[in-house]
């Protein structure tokens, strides 16, 4: 993934599972290598995959039919 220049910090409400979950993937990442990858770098990258998936989110109204278009990937 191109490094950008500049990041704007965001801050995304999420439940105490999914902040859990990506704490969890953040240390089986980092498990035994030698950089350290953050929470934020792992939604930066899957933002990525969704930018260059080609996803169509018409007709979705909430968060159940993002999350349905994206299983259709």
């Amino acid at each position: 993934m191109e490094e950008a220049k500049s990041y704007v910090q965001v801050e995304v409400p999420m439940p105490e599972s999914m902040v859990a979950y990506l704490e969890d993937l953040s240390k089986r990442i980092n498990a035994g290598g030698d950089s350290k990858l953050d929470n934020s770098a792992i939604v930066r990258a899957a933002i990525a995959f969704l930018m260059s998936s080609g996803i169509d989110v018409s007709g979705c109204c909430n968060e159940d039919d993002i999350l349905l278009a994206i299983k259709r990937l």
